[in-house]
């Protein structure tokens, strides 16, 4: 059968290149068709598994075929039953895998060669390829194509089971596994290409898109108008990611129901674990390009309100799920769970799917511990959510403590409550940290010893933690610390009241604070969760944000009193001030008056001429007012930079010696002391971790000048402090943007592009033409003396004017650009185990920052020899985030792409960026169009301005 095949293949083949007649190419095709179904029939036999790559090549040979030589040349000459024959090649069922891998590798390989002579020819065929894809997509047979590959692996396994029990040689069991092995590999590599054109697809439709509308002309034909043309909603879907991804996301639950309604008998496991690995590389693909709303809005929703429907069938999906999460892959599983909790208020009975699912994930212990750690320990300590979603999340964590520990051993519960307790126990945390995470972690604190407060009585490195923590919150000077220090201590106290044996509450601590504070509006006591809604299809939790408006609520009690008292004295001020007009008018106190509780203001009539003349203060020595305070002792300002090093590393000093010490490092480094090296490292790290104790006004900017002035004067010792202490985890985010403020004022400054070098220069240019001036008028006043009476005298003076030249700088930054660089562009993807630090994640203002620095370093070091090759990883680097959601850092993206492309010269790019330009004009051109943010659009269009003024 083998050789009858390629023989067949051999004679269709030639025949299909060399043949000039329309019927002749119909009756191939049709007989080219019945050899791929029965290829594709084959490929679904276990017998037919040892051929199964041979067979993939013959059918990516025939559809290459196809789409080179057949489409050219014979399409246009097919009637409308022809075409959808020749259409129809590309959805047989058991090549569907080959037949996708085809179409995406096709578009790969041609969307970005429209410029060439044969560009009409090319762009049909483009467009021909998007409509087929376009099919897949509309008609479901993207969920075909994930249970043919399902089935096909499914017949790999049970081939190599059969090989292995029927083989009793050794050797014969070696050769089969290794085939196997070879299999597997080709199978991972086969599924990683499926995965790589459904996330690329978009991309590269929209770089087609933008090549066809700029290689556009009036003068063609109208067969190559037709060619080119491609109905409009066909772009619309690929260019909507939202769309598209839901469509994508909607097949795979299609996908899911489909293995959930078939009976698998003894292979169930088996499948399973095939489905789950196929789902979860393409979610984490997705998640990673950011495309992770469609998975919890539309996978995640679909099975959590088909299991409020039907609690007692969905066992099988509850499993899919859990596999599917486990098997998430690195960062990715870090963004999806925690925008799942952020969109765990709208979904439906009150998350019951959610705390199943995990509670199953949890239950295999083996691989669910990175879920759990980023569950229990990222989540909890490094992100800060409203507090109607950490209700709803702190629900599932108790959920997930009582189902999976018990009262004497909750492991989970007790390392969860450590690792907070650590946190807020810790004096660094309660000074760096932000109002609200420092109310997040309070209320996580606060809702578990509620609910568990008999399990923590019995931990006595708890309690220890919890009153390290208590002692360094009520000491606090800052309010909204001290006040939740309070509220944490009168719920401790619970447990000895607990230990003593007391049910009346005596014993217990009480203390006395308001919590309706402007600066306690993100603290909430209100743990309840968001009322749901009935209605299907609609949000399940609605008002979730109306929590952080319930402080009020809580702390009626305490505000009673006090509104009670100011409306009490205002009614008797107002019944004083009522008994009289005029206020030279005398008070008659009436008898009722007495009784009021407080003493009132006497006032009495005074009479100007019976003054006592008792009353004269000649004889009264008055002060000297003329006191020039020459007996005030300033402090001098520091001449040596130890000196103010030990003034503020010492706890002996006073709140003036320490603003001076701080203000003289500045004018003290500019001057290069001898030990200036020595001690720079030292003092960088000290200014980096001085606060503002003393309430100094222009902390933030003295601090920054000191900072700037040790990085210019001795920078091969700060720099790379700098640097390294950006990626540490015991600085926090002010610090890190401090950090990087540094960086960019330095190599501006040592680059010579500072505003400051800039302004002295102007400076002395307007003190010279003042100079000029004087002497100028000086001369004239010298000949106007010598001038005689005689009427009609002209003064004739010959002279060039001078002007000042340009002093001439030297770019010192040049010797020290890959010093600023590198470490900044190393770790930037790196998730330090601090309190926050997330650059691809959370902070995104962080990231917009960095980049924004590496961008002025770039134009820093224009013309220096290091300028191309550090351009170039800077742009492999900026394209990895061309995929960002914040406005903040696309904007920063938009200025590096300019700081790297606009002192370029044509041959320059032309050279360096030769393959990624188009791509990059594409991208620009999207944003241009398509980008919710106005600067954003006006930046890529200068951008791409520049560039394409530049071509022509």
């Amino acid at each position: 059968m083998t050789s009858e095949v390629s023989i067949n293949e051999r004679d269709i083949i030639q025949s299909l290149c060399q043949s000039k007649n329309v019927k002749d190419i119909i009756e191939h095709l049709r007989e080219l068709k019945s050899i791929l179904t029965e290829i594709a029939v084959s490929k679904t036999t276990t017998s037919a598994v040892a051929s199964y790559q041979s067979h993939g090549k013959v059918v990516s040979e025939f559809l290459k075929i196809l789409l080179e030589n057949v489409l050219d040349n014979w399409y246009f000459a097919f009637n409308e039953p022809d075409k959808q024959l020749f259409e129809s090649f590309f959805f047989i069922n058991g090549i569907l895998v080959d037949s996708y891998i085809v179409l995406s590798t096709f578009l790969l390989e041609n969307y970005n060669s429209n410029n060439s002579d044969n560009s009409s020819d090319n762009s049909f065929k483009l467009n021909f390829v998007i409509n087929i894809l376009y099919k897949f997509y509309q008609q479901n047979y993207i969920s075909k194509l994930f249970k043919e590959f399902q089935n096909n692996e499914f017949i790999k396994i049970q081939q190599q089971q059969s090989n292995s029990g029927n083989n009793s040689n050794q050797q014969q069991q070696q050769q089969h596994q290794q085939q196997y092995n070879t299999s597997i590999l080709i199978s991972s590599s086969t599924w990683d290409m499926i995965i790589h054109a459904i996330c690329t697809i978009p991309d590269l439709i929209s770089t087609v898109r933008y090549q066809s509308n700029n290689n556009y002309s009036s003068k063609q034909s109208n067969k190559q108008q037709q060619h080119r043309s491609i109905r409009n909603e066909i772009f619309e879907y690929f260019l909507d990611n939202k769309s598209y991804f839901n469509s994508v996301v909607q097949q795979c639950i299609d996908f899911v129901n489909y293995n959930v309604s078939i009976k698998w008998n003894n292979e169930k496991t088996k499948n399973l674990s095939i489905l789950s690995n196929q789902i979860s590389l393409l979610f984490s693909k997705m998640i990673k390009l950011s495309y992770k709303d469609p998975i919890i809005q539309v996978f995640i929703k679909h099975f959590n309100n088909k299991y409020s429907q039907d609690k007692d069938k969905d066992n099988l999906s509850i499993d899919l799920c859990a596999k599917i999460i486990i098997s998430l892959q690195g960062s990715s599983l870090d963004s999806f769970i925690e925008s799942l909790i952020r969109y765990l208020p709208n979904y439906k009975q009150k998350n019951q799917f959610i705390k199943i699912l995990f509670g199953k994930i949890y239950s295999n212990r083996v691989e669910s511990r990175v879920i759990v750690y980023v569950m229990t320990n990222k989540m909890v300590l490094n992100k800060v959510f409203d507090n109607g979603t950490q209700n709803v999340y702190m629900d599932l964590l108790a959920y997930l403590f009582e189902e999976n520990g018990t009262d004497g051993d909750n492991e989970l519960l007790f390392n969860t409550l450590q690792k907070l307790l650590i946190s807020w126990s810790d004096l660094y945390y309660i000074r760096h940290c932000t109002n609200e995470q420092h109310s997040s972690i309070c209320r996580y604190i606060i809702y578990f010893m509620k609910r568990f407060l008999v399990q923590i009585n019995t931990r006595q490195e708890l309690k220890n933690l919890v009153l390290k923590g208590v002692d360094l919150h009520l000491k606090s000077t800052l309010g909204y610390i001290n006040v939740r220090g309070m509220v944490i201590a009168e719920l401790f106290s619970k447990c000895f009241v607990i230990n003593d044996g007391g049910e009346d509450g005596s014993g217990q601590l009480s203390f006395t604070y308001d919590l309706n504070t402007p600066d306690q509006q993100c603290f909430s006591l209100v743990f309840d969760l968001p009322n749901p809604i009935n209605d299907d299809g609609q949000d399940d939790y609605d008002n979730v944000n109306n929590s952080n408006n319930s402080n009020s609520n809580s702390n009626n009690n305490n505000s009673k009193k006090n509104t009670k008292e100011k409306d009490n004295y205002i009614k008797q001020m107002e019944r004083e001030f009522s008994k009289y007009e005029d206020p030279d008018k005398p008070i008659n106190f009436d008898d009722d008056d007495q009784d009021d509780g407080f003493q009132k203001a006497r006032i009495e009539e005074i009479d100007d001429d019976d003054q006592n003349p008792d009353d004269d203060d000649d004889d009264l020595v008055p002060y000297n007012l003329d006191d020039d305070e020459s007996d005030l002792n300033p402090i001098k300002k520091k001449i040596y930079l130890r000196d103010c090093l030990l003034e503020l590393q010492s706890q002996k000093h006073t709140a003036d010696s320490w603003e001076v010490a701080l203000e003289s490092i500045s004018s003290i480094v500019w001057k290069n002391p001898d030990d200036l090296d020595d001690l720079s490292e030292t003092l960088a790290t000290s200014l980096l971790h001085l606060t503002n104790e003393y309430e100094v006004d222009n902390f933030v900017s003295i601090r920054h000048e000191a900072l700037v002035a040790l990085a210019c004067q001795s920078t091969q010792y700060v720099v790379p402090y700098l640097t390294k202490a950006f990626s540490m985890p015991n600085f926090s985010l002010a610090q890190r943007v401090e950090i990087l403020d540094v960086l960019a004022d330095s190599s501006k400054h040592l680059s010579g592009k500072d505003d400051q070098s800039k302004s002295v220069d102007g400076n002395q240019l307007q003190q010279q033409q003042q100079q000029d001036e004087k002497h100028k008028m000086f001369i004239i006043n010298k000949e106007s003396e010598k001038t005689t009476a005689t009427t009609g005298t002209v003064l004739r003076r010959w002279g060039v004017a001078k002007h000042t030249r340009p002093q001439p700088k030297t770019n010192e930054f040049h010797l020290y650009a890959k010093m600023f660089f590198y470490p900044l562009l190393q770790k930037y993807d790196r998730v330090t185990q601090c309190y926050s630090m997330d650059l691809i994640g959370y902070d995104s203002f962080v990231l917009a920052k960095l980049v924004h620095t590496l961008g002025v370093i770039i134009e820093c070091a224009e013309n220096s020899a290091d300028i191309r090759s550090m351009s170039k990883e800077f742009v492999r680097f900026l394209w990895s985030l061309r995929s960002h959601q914040d406005a903040n850092v696309r904007r920063s993206l938009l200025f590096a792409f300019s700081r790297v492309f606009f002192p370029m010269s044509l041959a320059a790019i032309n050279q360096d960026y030769s393959a990624e330009l188009e791509e990059i004009l594409s991208w620009l051109y999207n944003i241009s169009q398509n980008d919710p943010d106005k600067d954003t659009r006006v930046m890529s269009l200068a951008i791409m301005s520049n560039i394409v003024n530049q071509k022509q």
